[in-house]
């Protein structure tokens, strides 16, 4: 990850997750996005980036929108 660091690509993701479940408001993957994205955010503060990177994409796909690729 060119620049990049893992805590800084969770805070990016973290970030759009946020804009798009405000954007997805009211629809049921919303919720579920929500969930997702609280557990990918448990896990980036643990120092189990890789793994909250990973929740923080799935949630962000399961709102059709594609995760920002900062490499």
């Amino acid at each position: 990850m060119a620049g990049q660091t893992r805590t800084g690509r969770c805070n990016i993701l973290q970030s759009q997750l946020t804009e798009q479940i405000k954007t997805h408001a009211g629809s049921s993957r919303s919720a579920t996005a929500a969930a997702m994205g609280a557990k990918a955010k448990r896990f980036c503060a643990s120092g189990k980036q890789a793994q909250g990177l990973r929740i923080y994409a799935k949630a962000l796909q399961l709102l059709g929108v594609q995760p920002i690729d900062l490499k």
